[in-house]
């Protein structure tokens, strides 16, 4: 754990779907971290999990440009095994920006990536099996 950031993984609270709340920096080596807390936890839980809520509200950003880039190379190796959907929940504008560059590289090997700032509507878009079927 890099000290400065804290994670929660929520199982219970929607059928199929990990909330996962970030607390913290979330600097390049807080988000490699979380990336890894969320990939031994899903390996860990028996059954499917078809889509992830990360939500970075209370979350401190602190990222350039090349560390989006470094991060989307580290997500790709640690999280090749394709679970569904991932929605990013973000604050405001600055993290909404980053997120989006995030997602951006992301979409060239998983198009199920998105950035959201309404708890709802993320929730909504990686619990919809029906838009899954035909992503």
């Amino acid at each position: 754990m890099t000290g400065r950031m804290r994670v929660e993984l929520d199982f219970e609270s929607v059928a199929k779907t990990v909330i996962v709340r970030c607390f913290g920096t979330f600097d390049l080596d807080g988000a490699r971290w979380t990336a890894e807390q969320i990939t031994e936890g899903i390996a860990e839980r028996p059954g499917p999990v078809d889509g992830t809520l990360i939500d970075l509200r209370e979350a401190a950003f602190s990222f350039s440009e090349a560390e989006i880039r470094e991060l989307v190379e580290f997500v790709n190796r640690v999280d090749a095994e394709p679970r569904g959907r991932t929605a990013y929940l973000v604050p405001q504008d600055l993290e909404f920006g980053l997120m989006r560059m995030y997602q951006a590289y992301r979409d060239r090997t998983d198009p199920n990536v998105r950035v959201f700032r309404a708890l709802d509507e993320a929730l909504t878009w990686v619990a919809d099996r029906e838009m899954k079927d035909s992503a």
